[in-house]
């Protein structure tokens, strides 16, 4: 499974010493949901500090570009950048043959009846 991600590594120009963080970083809780183990964890927890990385190096840009800018400026400007929209534009021209695990659509259930089995059991 992990060698299915080496054309990915490869077209990214970066190797991943530990490749469970790049298959976790592809594992989209609709997937997660529906495996009746319940180990693997989804994409989200990486996705959250993804997304503060992203606006820290986005918003460092900005002021060295905008060195006239006041704080609310540069920050309208940074969330026109960076927002769900634009992000998934930018991951459609980067498809990839690997893309995100993501749930089964022949699933009626979308995986939600085992997602609530298992916090039940929490």
């Amino acid at each position: 499974m992990i060698d299915d991600y080496h054309p990915l590594q490869r077209e990214l120009g970066y190797f991943f010493n530990d490749p469970s963080l790049l298959q976790e970083a592809l594992r989209h809780s609709s997937f997660v949901n529906e495996q009746p183990d319940g180990l693997l964890r989804n994409n989200e927890r990486l996705e959250f500090l993804g997304d503060a990385v992203l606006n820290l190096v986005i918003g460092d840009l900005l002021m060295h570009a905008h060195q006239d800018l006041r704080e609310g400026d540069l920050s309208r400007l940074r969330a026109n950048l960076v927002n769900e929209r634009q992000l998934a534009e930018i991951a459609r021209r980067a498809e990839s043959p690997t893309g995100t695990r993501q749930r089964d659509e022949t699933d009626p259930t979308h995986g939600r009846a085992r997602a609530c089995r298992r916090r039940s059991r929490n």
